[in-house]
């Protein structure tokens, strides 16, 4: 597991500066300590571990540490934190082998949704003999879910498209604010700034497939 964890880090831990976890001198001891406090905190906030000033703090002074773990990633984690981190990676290859497989089968692909610790599989043929197999590989705590859907991603991404390359058209049309794919509801949805049957006709009109829209009335805006 440790050399997992070290080959899943590495690529964080080359962008912080590298420190030593245990401080001899006492004159500065507080203020190193410090330091060492600030830079564990960036790179566990990095992989979503707690990054509580006072709790990191206590971790380092902590008898469950493994020093050679810690020498090893460059800062302390608890055995629990371990066990988390490696969960969280375990969770993140298997996601990764599952888009693999996925973007092989773009005839039937719906994209992925997550939920907790549920990896949901969305395809239009769930009857594919690969896509069955994962259903029943699921371990280590993680579901694998395969879900049913009306479209593929591609012909989403198709109708996304299409309303994106008209949008100046349509917001002056159709008073359209924002275009986009949500794959949990399998539709493209179309914001409005005044949802009426005139708009969402105007819309409709143009597309080929018309029961993969779903309409929202609202604006949307993005603030820095």
């Amino acid at each position: 597991m440790k050399k997992m964890l070290t080959a899943i880090l590495v690529p964080v831990l080359l962008s912080l500066p590298l420190t030593t976890a245990h401080v001899s001198s006492t004159g500065n001891e507080e203020i190193k300590r410090d330091q060492l406090v600030q830079k564990a905190i960036k790179t566990r906030s990095l992989l979503g571990l707690n990054s509580n000033y006072d709790e990191v703090a206590r971790i380092f002074e902590s008898e469950l540490i493994d020093t050679k773990q810690e020498e090893t990633l460059g800062f302390p984690l608890l055995p629990a934190e371990e066990l988390l981190l490696a969960k969280k990676i375990s969770f993140d290859e298997e996601l990764e082998s599952i888009q693999g497989i996925l973007e092989g089968k773009p005839s039937i692909n719906g994209g992925i949704t997550i939920d907790e610790e549920s990896i949901i599989i969305n395809v239009t043929d769930p009857s594919d003999k690969e896509i069955k197999s994962l259903e029943k590989k699921g371990g280590n705590g993680i579901n694998l879910i395969v879900n049913e859907v009306d479209y593929t991603l591609a012909q989403l991404e198709g109708i996304n498209k299409e309303l994106s390359e008209s949008f100046t058209y349509l917001s002056d049309l159709a008073t359209v604010s924002m275009v986009g794919i949500d794959a949990k509801r399998n539709k493209v949805i179309v914001y409005l700034k005044e949802d009426s049957e005139k708009n969402r006709s105007a819309i409709l009109s143009t597309l080929e497939i018309k029961d993969a829209i779903e309409f929202v009335e609202g604006s949307v805006s993005f603030n820095d």
